[in-house]
């Protein structure tokens, strides 16, 4: 399946390297080395280790809270840059490889659906909604186990009545009922080993193929970041691939998630 045309995806790609190239040319004014920690019975001694350029070896010296506060804050925010710029470049690679897949997928779709394919008289696509609507019902009706996580944090309504948990989630989940596509809220779904809630699970009404969809809104955040990183090597390792079964968006404070991305991504779905 493809959410977004080619066209979508080098923009994607062009903003992700627009912010990579914005975080090395932070870095490169930032102190060299990086933060680290001693541990000192119960407490830690902040340190900066860097490689001695006349030895070339690793240097270890104990930072000062009050002499060096600038520093530490200086290696502190570079420390964070990098994850950031690693999360990105991780956004990055998923885009290319779905560039790499677009022209193919776009032929074989090309003669797969034409009236005259063989393949359309075979299976019958003019009739394809109409032979699973009623397993889509039954997808719709069926209970599923929703996450009982932080249920204080469920402080945004739908125009459905749905309770999520941010503004962003409340307009995709908007869109996705303005459009009519089934979709089900933090549904307890195994992948791997490991239980996840993601934040929509996705039915395609034409294939009744599964898709998820999760949105990353907290990306200023270093310890969010790692979180996304470690989910999303999960889901890749297990069959997840951006354009196919997975829908990412994201957004930071800078740079917010905004209703007309939202509807570019469903409205160019095959979903529909």
């Amino acid at each position: 399946m493809r959410y977004i045309t080619s066209n979508d995806l080098d923009l994607e790609r062009e903003f992700f390297n627009k912010r990579i190239e914005e975080i090395d040319n932070v870095m490169k004014k930032l102190p060299r080395g990086r933060i680290a920690k001693w541990k000192n019975g119960n407490n830690y001694t902040l340190c900066i280790s860097k490689i001695d350029g006349s030895t070339g070896r690793k240097a270890t010296k104990p930072l000062s809270k009050k002499k060096d506060r600038e520093l530490i804050k200086s290696l502190a925010n570079k420390e964070y840059l990098g994850k950031l710029k690693e999360f990105y470049s991780a956004e990055k690679q998923c885009i290319e490889i779905a560039l790499e897949c677009e022209q193919s997928s776009k032929e074989i779709k090309e003669e797969f659906y034409s009236e005259d394919s063989p393949y359309h008289k075979f299976m019958g696509i003019a009739n394809k909604e109409s032979k699973y609507e009623s397993k889509v019902i039954e997808w719709i009706n069926e209970k599923y186990e929703k996450s009982e996580n932080y249920p204080e944090g469920l402080k945004f309504k739908t125009r459905s009545g749905l309770m999520v948990r941010s503004k962003s989630e409340m307009e995709i989940a908007n869109e996705l009922d303005y459009y009519g596509i089934p979709f089900r809220y933090e549904c307890k779904t195994i992948i791997g080993d490991i239980v996840f809630y993601p934040d929509f699970t996705l039915l395609n009404k034409s294939t009744l193929e599964i898709v998820i969809w999760e949105h990353f809104g907290m990306l200023d955040d270093p310890a969010y970041i790692d979180g996304v990183t470690s989910k999303l090597n999960c889901f890749f390792k297990n069959g997840f691939v951006p354009g196919r079964n997975l829908i990412i968006t994201e957004e930071t404070r800078e740079y917010p998630l905004d209703s007309a991305r939202i509807s570019r991504v469903i409205e160019e779905a095959s979903l529909l």
